[in-house]
C-alpha cells in the first residue's frame, strides 16, 4: 500500500469541497458541498472562484480570471455538512470551477 498525503488548512473553516457543474436551461448551475468545520453555524459563504471550459480554458468574467461566487441564506450548522448548495454561474460556458474560502457569515454576526 503507498503513502497518502493529505494537505489540510489550518486557517479553514470548511473542508471536503465539492462541486458539480451542470446546464439547465441554458444556465451554468454550481452543486457545492462541503463540511462546515464546527466555528459556528453558518449563513452564508463566500468563494473566490475559477472557472474553466472543456478545453481547460479559463473563461473570463468582466475580464478577470477570478470572481466571487456567494452563497447566502443558509443555515449550516457547526460539524454539519452542506450538500447539493446550488448557484448560477456567470457564464455558461464554465463546465469546470476551482474555489477557494473566501469569507463566512455565521449566524452569530461574525465574518471571518
Amino acid at each position: 500500500m503507498g503513502v497518502m498525503n493529505r494537505v489540510i488548512d489550518t486557517n479553514a473553516h470548511v473542508e471536503n469541497l465539492k462541486c458539480d457543474i451542470y446546464v439547465d436551461r441554458g444556465n451554468a448551475i454550481a452543486k457545492i458541498s462541503f463540511s462546515n468545520l464546527g466555528f459556528g453555524d453558518i449563513t452564508a459563504i463566500k468563494f473566490n472562484a475559477c472557472g474553466f471550459n472543456s478545453f481547460g480554458d479559463i473563461v473570463f468574467v468582466n475580464g478577470r480570471e477570478k470572481f466571487f461566487l456567494i452563497i447566502q441564506d443558509l443555515v449550516i450548522a457547526k460539524n454539519e455538512n452542506a450538500t447539493e448548495l446550488r448557484a448560477v454561474l456567470p457564464d455558461a460556458n464554465i463546465k469546470k470551477l476551482d474555489l477557494e474560502e473566501c469569507q463566512i457569515c455565521y449566524a452569530d454576526g461574525s465574518v471571518v
